[in-house]
C-alpha cells in the first residue's frame, strides 16, 4: 500500500496520485537503530516541478532455493524471499558473497542497487504517461589550474529558457560566483556538460563551505551580524560576509523576525554538504553523445566534436585561461556551453536519454551504460510475471563466441546499394523463439549452430514483441507527423523503444557479467544473422549482383539506383525461403539503408562510402591518432580520394612522394605535431619523445609552458648542444635558428600510416621514400637511421 504525507503540497499529491510525475534521480540513508533504510527521490511533477520524496518501509531482500518456496525462478526453482529488517542494504551483497564462498551458490536477485531496486518494484507508480519536460541546465568552469583548484568563471545555458550566463571574478567575487551557480543548480532538474565529472568535482569542493554555513543557520538561532562573528572562527571574515550577503540576495536564506533561516533547500540536502548529485541529476553530454552518433570522430574532445558535428570553431589558446582577457575567456566559456545546445538540438542526447529513463521508469545516471540499460529491463519484464532471475554470474567463464562475420573486396566501387536486416538479432530472437525458458534439446526449432529451442510462450519473447509492435507503432505516426518539434520527440521515442529491444540479443545471453549469461544461446542468435546473411547474399550473386562487403547485419552490393527494390526483393525471398525451409516463427526483413555512388574498401573492417551529396561515411579508417599533425590528417585524406578516383597503387605513392617534396613549402604549426603537457616534465619517469622535447625547447631557448597546456613538437637537424632532437613551441612561435629535419619527420610520422594504407612493407617503402627525398632534404644521407 502507499500513503502519502498530508502535508505534502496539495499541487505534489496531485501529481502523485494521477501520476503526472517524472523520477530521474535517488539514494537511500540507513543509521544503525533505522528500522529500514529511507529513499529519497529527485523528480518532476507537472503541476508543481522539482520536487524531493522521502520514501519508508521498503526493506532490502534477496531469495534463496527453498523446496516450499510460493516465488518461482526463470529456471523453475522454488525460492522463498529472505527480507532483512534492522539492515543496511549492503548485508544483501555480503550474503551473496558468503554464500558464494562457502557454497558455490549465489541468492537470487542479490545484487541490484537499493533505489534501482525500489523503482522495479513499484514500476508505473512514478511514470507519467507521456516524458514530462524536464529543466536542463548546461554548465562549464573554468580553473586556475595549475596554480590552484579554484573556480576562475563559469557559463551556464539554461535550455528551457534560452538564457546563456557568464560570470567571472572580473564580475563579482567568488563566494558571489559560486552561489550564483548553486542557485541555478537548484531551479533545474538535469546538469549537463561535456565532461561533467571535472566541473562536479571542483563545484562540489565550494559548495562544501556554503553547506557548513547552512548548517550552521539550520542547528542554531543567529541574527546576521552574530553569525558573521561565529563564523569568523572557522573561515575566513570576509568570506563569511560574502557567502551570508549572497545567500540573502539569493534567496537560500532569510530573516523571519531578526534570525536567519535557511529556505528552499532540504536539511537533509545541507547534512550532505550539498552534494551536488542530490541537487539534481546529473549525466555527461559527451557520453550521451557518443552513443547517439553513428559516427566515428577522431577525437572526442569538445573541440573536435564541435567542429565535426555541428560545424562550431572553438579557438585554442595557447595561453592559460586565468591569462586570457575578459572577452576571451567570456568567448572561450561561453562557447562550451553553447555547442552541447546544438549538438542537443541536431541529435538530441539528452532528450534521448530522458525518455530512456521515462520508459524503464530509472535514474537518469543509470541509462549511460548499456549492460545497466539491458539489466533493468530484464528485470522490469520478468518482474511483471512474477518471475526471480538469478544474480549477475560471478562464476561462469567466457569461452568466446563469433557475433558478426565481416567480408569485404578491397577495391573501388562504383553504384552501391546498402541493405540492413532490419533489428536483426531481436527479429532472430523471434524466429527461432530463443530464450532461456525454450532452450531444449529435444525443441523443433534449430538454430545455424545446432542448439534446439522449443515453442512455447516465454516472457523473453513475449515482452521483445510488445516493445517491438509499440516501435513500430510509433514509426507509423512519425511518418504521418508533419510538425518538426513532434518528429523530433517522435523519433527519439522510437530509438529508446529500440534500445530497450536491443536488450533482447544475443549480448544478455554473451555478457559473462548478465544474470541471463548463457553463451550457446547468444551463439544461436548471431550464427542464425550470419546464416541469413549468407544465404541471402549467395542468391544475390546468383542473380549477377556483385557482393562487396557484408557486417553485422548489412550487405552491400553493386546495383544502380533502379535495382534498388529488386535488390530488398531477392533478399527478403531468400530470407522466406531460409526460414521456410526451417520452420522458424518469424520472418527477418530487409531494408533499404542508403546508396553510395562510389565507394572505397580496404579491409573488411575498413571502407569510405560516398553518398550522393559527398559526404563521406568511414568505418575503421581511424589510422591517425587525434594527435596527429595537419598535414597527415589532410595526406590520408588524399589517399583516400586518389584511391577514389581509381589511382593505382604506383600512382598514389608517386603521389605521395610529390606532396612530400614540398614539406618545405608547409608552416610548422602545419606540420607540428599537437602534444598535451599532463604533468611536469620532470615527473615523467619515461622520456618519451615529446618531454624530451619540451626539455630541450626549456633548454634551448627558454620555452615556458604550464600544465595542461598544448603544444606542438617537430624534429631539427640541429640543437644548440649539437645533437639531432625533437623541441616544443606554440602554435605561430616556431623559434628562430632552427632548421625542421624533413627527412626525420618523413621517417618518424609518415612513414608508418602511408605503408598501412597503401599496404606495402615499410622497409621497402623507407628505402623508396628515401631514394626520392634525400637530394631536397638536409639529412637525407643518414638512411640507417
Amino acid at each position: 500500500a502507499v500513503y502519502y504525507d498530508p502535508n505534502l503540497p496539495s499541487d505534489l499529491i496531485h501529481d502523485l496520485k494521477s501520476k503526472e510525475v517524472m523520477i530521474y534521480t535517488g539514494w537511500y540513508k540507513y543509521l544503525p537503530g533505522f528500522k529500514y533504510p529511507i529513499i529519497y527521490l529527485l523528480g518532476h511533477g507537472k503541476r508543481y516541478g522539482k520536487f524531493y520524496l522521502r520514501v519508508g518501509g521498503f526493506r532490502p531482500y534477496c531469495y534463496i532455493k527453498h523446496p516450499s518456496g510460493k516465488y518461482r525462478s526463470i529456471f523453475g526453482d522454488r525460492l522463498e524471499k529472505v527480507e532483512l529488517k534492522n539492515s543496511p542494504p549492503e548485508k544483501i551483497r555480503f550474503l551473496r558473497l558468503e554464500s558464494l564462498r562457502k557454497h558455490r551458490y549465489q541468492p537470487f536477485e542479490a545484487d541490484i542497487p537499493f533505489v534501482r531496486r525500489f523503482l522495479i518494484d513499484v514500476n508505473g507508480l512514478f511514470k507519467s504517461k507521456e516524458p514530462l519536460d524536464l529543466r536542463v541546465l548546461i554548465i562549464d568552469i573554468e580553473t586556475d589550474y595549475p596554480v590552484s583548484e579554484e573556480i576562475i568563471s563559469f557559463a551556464s545555458n539554461k535550455l528551457w529558457k534560452q538564457e546563456i550566463k557568464f560570470i567571472s571574478l572580473h564580475d563579482t567575487n567568488k563566494w558571489d560566483m559560486i552561489i550564483e551557480l548553486l542557485s541555478d543548480i537548484l531551479e533545474c532538474d538535469i546538469v549537463t556538460g561535456w565532461n561533467i565529472k571535472f566541473d562536479i568535482e571542483h563545484i562540489a569542493k565550494q559548495f562544501e563551505t556554503i553547506a557548513f554555513v547552512l548548517k550552521t543557520i539550520a542547528h542554531n538561532h543567529f541574527d546576521e551580524v552574530d553569525l558573521k562573528n561565529y563564523l569568523a572562527k572557522y573561515i575566513k571574515p570576509e568570506d563569511a560576509e560574502q557567502i551570508i550577503d549572497s545567500l540573502l540576495e539569493h534567496g537560500i536564506i532569510r530573516k523571519e523576525n531578526k534570525y536567519l533561516v535557511v529556505s528552499g533547500i532540504p536539511r537533509f540536502i545541507i547534512e550532505d554538504m550539498l552534494d551536488p548529485y542530490k541537487l539534481a541529476g546529473i549525466i555527461d553530454m559527451k557520453e550521451m553523445t557518443k552513443k547517439m552518433i553513428g559516427k566515428e570522430l577522431k577525437s572526442w574532445s569538445l573541440e573536435n566534436a564541435g567542429r565535426e558535428l555541428v560545424g562550431i570553431i572553438k579557438h585554442l589558446h595557447t595561453r592559460h585561461v586565468r591569462d586570457l582577457s575578459y572577452d576571451d575567456l567570456m568567448a572561450y566559456n561561453v562557447v562550451d556551453v553553447i555547442i552541447p545546445e546544438e549538438i542537443e538540438e541536431l541529435y538530441g542526447p539528452i532528450l534521448y536519454h530522458i525518455y530512456l529513463a521515462w520508459l524503464l521508469q530509472c535514474k537518469l545516471e543509470d541509462t549511460e551504460i548499456h549492460s545497466v540499460v539491458n539489466d533493468i529491463v530484464m528485470l522490469n519484464e520478468y518482474k511483471r510475471y512474477n518471475i526471480v532471475l538469478p544474480s549477475k554470474n560471478l562464476t561462469k567463464r567466457k569461452s568466446g563466441y563469433k557475433a558478426a562475420e565481416p567480408f569485404g573486396l578491397k577495391g573501388v566501387y562504383n553504384n552501391i546499394v546498402a541493405i540492413d536486416l532490419k533489428a536483426a538479432y531481436p527479429s532472430c530472437v523471434l524466429a527461432l523463439n530463443a530464450s532461456i525458458e525454450t532452450r531444449d534439446d529435444n525443441g523443433d526449432i534449430v538454430a545455424a549452430n545446432g542448439i534446439r529451442f522449443n515453442k512455447k510462450p516465454s516472457v523473453f519473447v513475449a515482452a521483445l514483441k510488445r516493445i517491438m509492435t509499440a516501435r513500430e507503432e510509433i514509426k507509423a505516426r512519425l511518418k504521418q507527423e508533419t510538425d518538426p518539434e513532434k518528429r523530433k520527440r517522435l523519433d527519439i521515442m522510437q530509438r529508446a523503444l529500440k534500445t530497450q529491444a536491443a536488450a533482447f540479443s544475443h549480448g544478455i545471453f554473451g555478457y559473462q557479467y548478465s544474470r541471463l549469461f548463457y553463451e550457446k544461446i547468444a551463439e544461436a542468435i548471431t550464427s542464425t544473422v550470419r546464416a541469413i546473411l549468407n544465404h541471402a547474399k549467395a542468391e544475390l550473386e546468383k542473380r549477377g549482383y556483385k557482393v562487396i562487403y557484408a557486417h553485422t547485419d548489412s550487405l552491400y552490393a553493386v546495383g544502380s539506383k533502379d535495382k534498388i527494390d529488386e535488390i530488398v526483393t531477392l533478399a527478403n525471398k531468400s530470407v522466406e525461403e531460409f526460414v521456410k525451409q526451417r520452420g522458424y516463427l518469424y520472418t527477418p526483413q530487409f531494408e533499404f539503408k542508403d546508396f553510395y555512388p562510389k565507394g572505397y574498401i580496404h579491409s573488411p573492417a575498413r571502407n569510405v562510402m560516398v553518398k550522393e551529396n559527398g559526404e563521406w561515411v568511414v568505418t575503421g579508417m581511424n589510422l591517425i591518432r587525434s594527435d596527429a599533425p595537419d598535414f597527415l590528417q589532410d595526406l590520408e585524406r588524399k589517399i583516400i580520394e586518389l584511391y577514389l578516383e581509381g589511382y593505382s597503387k604506383d600512382g598514389i605513392l608517386r603521389e605521395v612522394i610529390n606532396i612530400l617534396k614540398t614539406l618545405k613549402e608547409k608552416s610548422p604549426d602545419y606540420l607540428g605535431i599537437p602534444k598535451p603537457l599532463k604533468k611536469s616534465p620532470e615527473a615523467y619517469k619515461v622520456k618519451s619523445a615529446h618531454v624530451k622535447a619540451v626539455l630541450n625547447a626549456i633548454a634551448e631557448y627558454g620555452f615556458e609552458i604550464h600544465i595542461g597546456e598544448k603544444f606542438l613538437m617537430l624534429p631539427v637537424t640541429k640543437l644548440k648542444s649539437g645533437e639531432k632532437g625533437y623541441i616544443a613551441f606554440r602554435y605561430g612561435e616556431w623559434p628562430e635558428g632552427y632548421e625542421i629535419d624533413y627527412m626525420e619527420y618523413v621517417r618518424s610520422v609518415v612513414l608508418g600510416k602511408v605503408a598501412i594504407m597503401l599496404d606495402v612493407n615499410p622497409k621497402e617503402l623507407k628505402k623508396k621514400l628515401e631514394e626520392e627525398l634525400k637530394s631536397i632534404y638536409v639529412g637525407g644521407d643518414d638512411a640507417n637511421r
